[in-house]
């Protein structure tokens, strides 16, 4: 697991593509809307989370080859929470701690930057997201929303508080 640089681009544009293709129901993106970004929106994204203290995005590798993404950046109008975005780990090695590194990774980010919570949101539709989280102990909040892409559907809001033993990605 490591943070991206800002010449990681491609790897990234290719890691959110394959995300979307695989499981669409996760994100609030659909792959037609990624495939009509241009390589200076994959550029312009990979530099600003590569290097701004507020906004973060992590590759997983199996040997060389991207296998999982986690993003996160501070609530600009509540650093004090982190929002965790993008999380994806190929279906060829679910099951196998990426899930749990990524998450780690993502806490010791949002620890090290101020945060004391970290948000998401996790669609009905994703049954597995949603017995990882619940293992890691999120907080699953009782508002539901509607889901972008199929208004129809709904996503959970959760949480993570940092101040316990979690904080600081020791889990």
């Amino acid at each position: 697991i490591r943070r991206v640089d800002p010449e990681d681009w491609p790897l990234v544009k290719a890691v959110r593509l394959e995300a979307l293709a695989d499981a669409p129901y996760a994100f609030g993106e659909t792959l037609a809307e990624a495939r009509k970004k241009d390589d200076a929106h994959w550029q312009e994204r990979t530099r600003r989370n590569a290097l701004d203290p507020a906004s973060t995005c992590a590759l997983a590798f199996d040997n060389a080859v991207p296998v999982g993404m986690i993003g996160g950046y501070l609530e600009p109008e509540d650093p004090a929470r982190a929002r965790m975005v993008a999380v994806w780990v190929a279906s060829s090695c679910r099951g196998r701690g990426v899930a749990e590194a990524l998450l780690a990774f993502i806490i010791r980010w949002a620890c090290g930057a101020g945060a004391r919570m970290i948000t998401s949101h996790v669609t009905e539709q994703n049954p597995r997201a949603i017995a990882f989280y619940q293992k890691e102990g999120f907080e699953f909040l009782s508002t539901r929303r509607p889901w972008a892409p199929d208004p129809t559907k709904l996503e959970i809001p959760i949480q993570l508080v940092l101040d316990g033993p979690a904080a600081g990605g020791e889990r």
